[in-house]
């Protein structure tokens, strides 16, 4: 199983980023290519030309984020991967390394038994509020359940059966918040089937506090 991920970074002196490297970079002498991807911060109005799927408070942050995902995928996620996971820069892990290399290789199997189009080793929950729906909680599923719906991506993984159309629609130019754009485009899915996700029961992956890129907010543990 050859697993990628690339660890999304824009200002490594800040103390959220370092302490997210120091999480996530010892994956890599543990069978998971580890790619530190830092980008300069995105500034401008150029956003303002191409619309987001959806209309809302869109500012250049979340333009930014987005373009950083999107050279992530069509960078590195090639054709011979199995399992290719994208971790932003505030993602540290609640979860031993060796347990997460391990949730890693249980959530390949679900993907690939199931048709599963993506998973989120992150929380379903903003505050006290579900925001993952429980579509399926069959004790098949092991560690995880499935949704048709995914909030936030700090922590997120594809397998290899969703490159292709994954690419295709990075390639056409949508944008939106990341969690957003997989939601919607994934709606319109024939193979796999549509919207349909996993998440962890219990998530391994959290945000750390700091000051967010998307807005400037600053954002505590979640």
């Amino acid at each position: 199983m050859k697993t990628k991920l690339v660890h999304i970074l824009t200002e490594t002196s800040h103390e959220r980023e370092i302490q997210s490297i120091k999480s996530l970079s010892p994956l890599g002498d543990m069978g998971i290519e580890y790619i530190p991807q830092i980008n300069e911060r995105y500034v401008g109005d150029e956003y303002k030309r191409h619309h987001p799927v959806y209309a809302g408070n869109h500012g250049p942050g979340h333009y930014g984020a987005f373009q950083s995902f999107r050279k992530a995928v069509l960078e590195n996620f090639t054709e011979d991967v199995d399992a290719f996971l994208v971790c932003e820069c505030d993602c540290v892990l609640k979860v031993g390394h060796q347990d997460f290399v391990g949730l890693t290789k249980e959530a390949n199997k679900l993907c690939k038994e199931n048709l599963i189009n993506y998973v989120s080793f992150g929380s379903a929950y903003i505050g006290d509020s579900l925001q993952s729906p429980v579509f399926d909680n069959s004790e098949e599923y092991g560690s995880f359940y499935l949704t048709d719906k995914i909030i936030m991506t700090h922590c997120i993984m594809f397998p290899r059966h969703s490159r292709e159309y994954l690419i295709n629609h990075l390639n056409r130019m949508t944008w939106d918040a990341v969690d957003i754009w997989l939601n919607f485009i994934f709606r319109t899915a024939t193979n796999p089937p549509p919207k349909r996700f996993a998440i962890l029961r219990e998530p391994a992956a959290i945000q750390y506090e700091g000051m967010s890129l998307l807005d400037n907010v600053w954002k505590g543990k979640q």
